[in-house]
This record gives structure tokens, C-alpha cells and sequence, in this order.
């Protein structure tokens, strides 16, 4: 019988043992579980918030030490829905920061000054970026931009010196003052057909962007003053539609008087930043004159006779210029030397070129439609009249032309 309840006891005892075995595992389990989160996300108390006028809360201030800031969804049980202006400016520290889903606005100046921040998400819900908010994060290579942005504001990436390539979301319709300018590392820019303006500077000095596509959306003058300027190795600028007016000082050598004249396509830049033209397969023409600088343009002084009267016409010309001479040539009949009745003055015809006796350089010479024709960046009409060259709307040479050879 003793035997027996001895038995008995160590049973029980056993069992009560292997229970409190169990039941410790399962405190040690849920123990691991429930500091998850807290491990997931950085503590409330490295955040300063404010209300956000949306519903919940806004990071006002980044007050954390962390390399590596990992913002949680919800403060004080409300929702994080915003970043606030300048929250992490000046954080030099900082390498990575993760955005909770939660956030649907980053208001200006937000991380500027992260200087060796690499790597940073943008939620899909974002659809407001403020301006300056990733300027001077000279590290970053790369963003994600959702397509619930319409607007890249101004400064948004200013002198991110890193960054390399930008996808624009197909929903963006404008892109702000010096919005990329100074990404000296940026070399390709496309730009979507749901853009219709670029402001001024907006890709400012970025010395080593080389092609640029211009979608059909873009009229001319809704590209702003020096959007392009300083871009030194920008030799190609692809058109997708016709440019209805030509506006100056956007790109160096303002290839949108190319452009007007030309129709779509794809314009190369040639060595000096001033000559551009429009690559062709088709063989159709074209020629490269967009702009010459004052110090080599002259002013010369002609005298003609127009029916019986002495004209001494002031005319500013311009310098040296190549011009392509596979382009659309004047016909045979053109080719030679031409002269005025009562004037000394001799024209040559030759090679898509013209010849002032009394200048010293050469013109160049490219026929577009019909009669019509540019004679460096003046227009003016030739044509063949009952044997002799006809010439207007061009001063000093005005009139017909009698053929001497």
C-alpha cells in the first residue's frame, strides 16, 4: 500500500513538472513575440508630432540618433499620414530612412541636407512631395517617385550629386523651378507625354545629362528660361512634337529654332554648343544654324541701285558657320555668279553657300519650301524670274540678278 501511494505521488508530481515545462515555453514564445514590433519600428519618443490637418499625426521633428530610421505607422495610437517641413533637414547622419504606408505627404525641405542618406521609400500614397524636400542629399543614386505625384516641386532634388537616373511617374504635368538642377551625375532624362511645362532651371547645370526627350505635350514656350542651360555634354534632344514656337535661352545654342523650322525628331548637338541639326534617314534636309555670338557677328554697310535710286542699306551679318551640304540644294539654274544693273556688287552661288563680293566671308545658304530660304538667320525668298534671280526680304541684296557666268 505505501508502495503504491508512493507511486501514485511521483506520478502526479511528474506530470505537474512537465505542465510547468509547458507552460514556461509557452511565456518564453509569447515573450518573444510581443517585442516584434517594438523591434520593427523606432521608439515614439525619437519623434516629435504634430496634428495633421488631413486626420492624424505629422513627424515634425526627427529627434533620434539612429543611422538607419525606421518610422512606425502610428504615434500615440494615431496614424503617421505626413512628414513635416524640414522633420529630418540637416540629419548628416542618417544612411537609410523607411516611410510607412501610412504617409501621404512630404512637405518641403523634409530630409534636405540628409548629405549621406543612400536609400529612402516613397509610399504609394504619397501624392505630394514639398520643394526642397531631398535637396543636397548629395548620396542618394536613386528614388522611387509613385504615381500619385502630378507635380515635381521646386528644388525637390537640387544638387543631388549622386543621383543617377529618375523615373517621372506618367501623371506628373509639371516639373518646378531647379527641380533637378546641379545633379551633375544625372546623364538621361524622360520626360513623360502627361508633362506641360518645365520652369526655369529646372535641369540646371547638370554637366553630364546627355539626351533629353521633349514629349508632344510640351510646347516651347512652356519650357522656362535656362531649363537646360549649363548642360555642357547635352548633345541630343529628341522632339516628339511639333515645337509651334521658338523660345530662347533654354538650352545652350537654343535648339528650338531648329525645332520650329524642322518638325519632330532628333537633333545632335556639334562641337562649340552653337550649331545643331536634325538627324535624318529619309533624306530629307537638314541643317544645323541656331545662334552665333555677338563677338562674331560684323556689321558692313552696302550701297545698291533699286529701280534708278541709290540705296546704302546697314546690314548686321554673321560669322563663320558650317552648314551641312547634303541638304535640299537650289537647282542647277541657281549655281553661278549673278550681278545688278549700276552696281558693282557680284553674288556666287555655290554648295548651299553665297558669296558677297564685298564680304569676306561666306554665307550660308539652305532652301526650304519652294522659294523660300535662310541665309543664316535671316529668311528671305529667291526664285528664277524670266531668266534673272529674284531676291526678297533681304536687305542690301534686293532686286534682280542678271547671270555673268
Amino acid at each position: 500500500m505505501k508502495n503504491t501511494k508512493k507511486n501514485v505521488w511521483s506520478f502526479a508530481t511528474a506530470k505537474l513538472k512537465a505542465k510547468k515545462r509547458s507552460l514556461f515555453a509557452i511565456v518564453l514564445t509569447l515573450m518573444a513575440l510581443i517585442p516584434v514590433y517594438a523591434q520593427q519600428y523606432d521608439s515614439e519618443k525619437d519623434f516629435q508630432i504634430d496634428w495633421d490637418n488631413g486626420g492624424g499625426v505629422k513627424i515634425a521633428k526627427y529627434i533620434g540618433s539612429k543611422n538607419e530610421v525606421n518610422i512606425p505607422p502610428r504615434i500615440q495610437n494615431n496614424a503617421v499620414t505626413a512628414i513635416g517641413n524640414n522633420a529630418f533637414e540637416g540629419k548628416r547622419n542618417i544612411t537609410k530612412i523607411t516611410i510607412p504606408d501610412s504617409v501621404t505627404r512630404i512637405e518641403n525641405m523634409a530630409f534636405f541636407g540628409c548629405s549621406n542618406l543612400t536609400s529612402i521609400n516613397i509610399p504609394y500614397k504619397v501624392t505630394g512631395i514639398g520643394g526642397g524636400a531631398f535637396a543636397e542629399c548629395t548620396r542618394l543614386a536613386s528614388i522611387n517617385l509613385p504615381n500619385g505625384i502630378t507635380i515635381i516641386d521646386g528644388s525637390t532634388f537640387r544638387k543631388c550629386a549622386n543621383l543617377k537616373s529618375i523615373t517621372i511617374p506618367e501623371y506628373v504635368t509639371e516639373i518646378g523651378q531647379f527641380a533637378f538642377s546641379e545633379c551633375i551625375s544625372l546623364t538621361s532624362v524622360i520626360i513623360p507625354n502627361s508633362v506641360k511645362s518645365i520652369k526655369g532651371r529646372a535641369f540646371w547645370g547638370c554637366t553630364n545629362l546627355t539626351s533629353v526627350t521633349i514629349p508632344r505635350s510640351i510646347e516651347a514656350r512652356f519650357i522656362g528660361d535656362e531649363a537646360f542651360l549649363k548642360c555642357d555634354n547635352l548633345t541630343t534632344v529628341i522632339f516628339q512634337g511639333r515645337i509651334q514656337q521658338p523660345y530662347y535661352g533654354s538650352f545652350s545654342g537654343d535648339v528650338f529654332t531648329q525645332a520650329a523650322n524642322n518638325g519632330p525628331g532628333t537633333y545632335k548637338r556639334f562641337a562649340g554648343g552653337n550649331t545643331w541639326r536634325k538627324e535624318s534617314s529619309d533624306g530629307a534636309w537638314d541643317y544645323g544654324i541656331v545662334k552665333v555670338p555677338e563677338e562674331e557677328s560684323k556689321t558692313t554697310t552696302t550701297t545698291t541701285t533699286e529701280n534708278g535710286r541709290t540705296v546704302t542699306t546697314t546690314t548686321k551679318t554673321l560669322g563663320t558657320i558650317t552648314v551641312r551640304s547634303d541638304g535640299d540644294k537650289f537647282p542647277d539654274g541657281f549655281i553661278g555668279t549673278w550681278k545688278q544693273d549700276g552696281s558693282d556688287i557680284i553674288l556666287t552661288f555655290s554648295n548651299n553657300k553665297i558669296k558677297v563680293s564685298n564680304e569676306t566671308e561666306e554665307r550660308p545658304l539652305v532652301r526650304r519650301d519652294g522659294n523660300a530660304c535662310q541665309i543664316g538667320l535671316l529668311f528671305a525668298t529667291i526664285k528664277l524670274d524670266d531668266g534673272y534671280l529674284h531676291i526678297s526680304d533681304l536687305p542690301g541684296l534686293n532686286g534682280f540678278w542678271k547671270k555673268i557666268k
